[in-house]
C-alpha cells in the first residue's frame, strides 16, 4: 500500500481540492470521472497539494496525475525531476514530466519560463486526458502579486491578481490553496519531516517579487498583521470592479459592432468617438480581449484612440498591436493578421469529418449534414477540394434566382477592405468556384434536398472569426 501522510497534513487541501472541483462538476459528464493533474515542482507548496489530492483521489471523485516541467536553469533540476517522480510514486499518483528550453537571453526569464511552463503542463494534461490542472498558489502568493502590479502601476485588471479559475485552451486551471497562507503549507510539511525541493533562485532577491516577499511583506505584517488578508480583499474587490467594466463594454460594444460579413465584426468609428475617453478605451480593450488580443499598456490604448478619433482617419490607416493590425474602412476599424504574401494553392481532401483545417490559409472548412439545399456530399468526397487566391473577374450567385456578379462588387457591398481580400479564399470543386469566404456558397453549385439527405452545409472560419 502507498503510504499516506497524517491528516492534520492533508484532511484541509484534500477538502479546499474536492470543493474546487466540486464547484465544476457540472462541466463533466455525471458518470465520468476527470482526471486532475497536479503541477508539481517539488518545493513546499505543490509538495503540500500533491499529498491533499493523493488523499483526496481514492475517495471515488477523480484520478491523479503529477506533472513536473524541468527547466534546465539549475544545477540540480535533473535531481529535482526524480525527486517529484519518486515522491509521486510513493503516494500511489501517476507521474510524467518534460523538460522545456528557457531562453537565457529572453527579456524577463521569470516570464519566459512561466509561459514555458504553463505551455508544457498543457500538453501533458491534453497526453494524459486529464480535464483540470490544480496548482499550488496561496494567500500569499496572491498579496504578493497585488502589491507586485499596484509598484508596476498596474490598473483594475492588474489588481485582480491571481484568478481562482482560467482556461488554458480546454484545460480548466484551477488554484483551490488561494485562501491558505504560506506558513500553513509550510508548517504542515515540517512537522511530517517531508523532504521538498528547495529552490535557491526564490531567495535571489534580484527579482523583484522575491524581494518584495523576503524584505517588504514582514514589515507590512509587523504593522498590519493581516495585511495577507487586506490584500486579497483588495484582489476581490477589483475583479468585482473588472466585471461591471467588462459589462459596460461589451455594452458599448452591441452598438457599435455589427456583423458585416462571416469573417469578422466591425467597430462604428463615429460611436467610438461619441463616447468618452474612459469608456472608449474600456470599450476597445473589451474588443480586442474579443479577439483574444491582451489589452495594451495605457500609452499604447491612448494613442490607438488618438488616431481613431482623428478628424481623417483612412484605409492608410494601421495601428499594429501584438500580431495584428487594426485598419479603417468606411467608418469601421476591423482587426487583420499581419502576414507575408498572399498564399497559394491548397489542394484538401474530404472524408466526412465535420472539419477540414488548412495550413496554408489559416482557418477551417466546416461541413454540417443538412435537410435541405446544399452541396452534394458525394461529389465533396470525391474532390478535389481547392483553395485559391483571387485572380480577378470571378463571378458567382449569391441566389440562384439573381444573376451572377463579380467578387469585386460583392466585396465592396459587404464592405470587405481590399487588403482583407487578399486572405480569404476562394474554395472550388473541381474547377467549380463552389464557396467564397466571406461572401458564402456560390449558389450555382447548390443542390435541392433529396431524400435521405447526402446534402451538406460548407462555411469558411478563418483566424479573426
Amino acid at each position: 500500500m502507498p503510504e499516506r501522510s497524517d491528516p492534520d497534513l492533508s484532511d484541509h487541501i484534500a477538502a479546499a481540492v474536492a470543493a474546487a472541483i466540486a464547484r465544476h462538476a457540472e462541466r463533466f459528464p455525471p458518470d465520468t470521472r476527470p482526471v486532475v493533474a497536479v503541477a508539481y515542482s517539488g518545493g513546499v507548496d505543490s509538495t503540500a497539494l500533491l499529498h491533499g489530492v493523493a488523499r483526496c483521489a481514492p475517495r471515488g471523485t477523480f484520478d491523479a496525475f503529477a506533472f513536473h516541467v524541468n527547466h534546465g536553469l539549475a544545477a540540480d533540476a535533473d535531481a529535482w525531476a526524480a525527486h517529484c517522480r519518486d515522491e509521486a510514486q510513493r503516494l500511489g499518483v501517476a507521474y510524467d514530466d518534460v523538460r522545456v528550453d528557457v531562453d537565457p537571453r529572453a527579456g524577463s526569464l521569470e516570464a519566459e519560463a512561466r509561459r514555458l511552463r504553463y505551455d508544457a503542463l498543457v500538453r501533458l494534461c491534453m497526453r494524459h486526458g486529464c480535464a483540470i490542472l490544480v496548482t499550488a498558489h496561496h494567500a500569499d502568493d496572491q498579496a504578493e502579486t497585488v502589491l507586485l502590479n499596484l509598484l508596476r502601476g498596474a490598473g483594475i485588471g492588474g489588481l485582480t491578481a491571481i484568478a481562482r479559475t482560467r482556461w488554458l485552451d480546454d484545460v480548466l486551471l484551477l488554484r483551490p490553496l488561494l485562501d491558505v497562507p504560506r506558513d500553513v503549507l509550510r508548517a504542515a510539511i515540517e512537522s511530517q519531516g517531508l523532504a521538498v525541493v528547495e529552490d535557491p533562485s526564490n531567495e535571489d532577491r534580484r527579482f523583484t517579487r522575491n524581494a518584495l516577499r523576503h524584505e517588504v511583506m514582514p514589515v507590512l505584517r509587523r504593522i498590519v498583521p493581516t495585511v495577507a488578508a487586506r490584500l486579497a480583499q483588495t484582489a476581490a474587490h477589483a475583479v468585482a470592479a473588472q466585471t461591471l467594466l467588462d459589462e459596460i463594454g461589451r455594452e458599448d460594444l452591441a452598438a457599435m459592432v455589427e456583423a458585416s460579413s462571416d469573417i469578422d465584426d466591425g467597430l462604428d468609428v463615429d460611436r467610438l468617438r461619441a463616447l468618452s475617453d474612459v469608456r472608449a478605451a474600456n470599450a476597445l480593450r473589451v474588443w480586442l480581449a474579443r479577439h483574444g488580443l491582451r489589452p495594451p499598456s495605457a500609452a499604447s490604448l491612448r494613442e490607438m484612440l488618438a488616431q481613431l478619433r482623428s478628424s481623417t482617419p483612412g484605409p492608410q490607416l494601421s495601428l499594429l498591436h501584438e500580431s495584428r493590425n487594426l485598419r479603417i474602412y468606411r467608418g469601421r476599424v476591423s482587426i487583420e493578421a499581419v502576414t507575408g504574401a498572399r498564399p497559394g494553392i491548397e489542394s484538401l481532401e474530404w472524408r466526412g469529418e465535420p472539419v477540414l483545417a488548412s495550413k496554408m490559409w489559416g482557418g477551417r472548412l466546416c461541413f454540417a449534414p443538412t435537410g435541405g439545399e446544399g452541396f452534394d456530399a458525394s461529389a465533396l468526397r470525391a474532390g478535389p477540394l481547392t483553395l485559391r487566391g483571387r485572380q480577378g473577374g470571378e463571378r458567382m450567385r449569391v441566389a440562384a434566382d439573381r444573376p451572377s456578379r463579380t467578387l469585386k462588387n460583392l466585396y465592396q457591398e459587404r464592405a470587405i477592405p481590399s487588403w482583407r481580400r487578399e486572405r480569404l479564399p476562394l474554395v472550388y470543386l473541381g474547377e467549380q468556384l463552389i464557396l467564397v469566404a466571406g461572401i458564402g456558397p456560390n449558389a450555382a453549385a447548390l443542390r435541392p434536398a433529396v431524400a435521405g439527405g447526402d446534402r451538406v452545409e460548407l462555411t469558411w472560419h478563418g483566424v479573426d472569426g
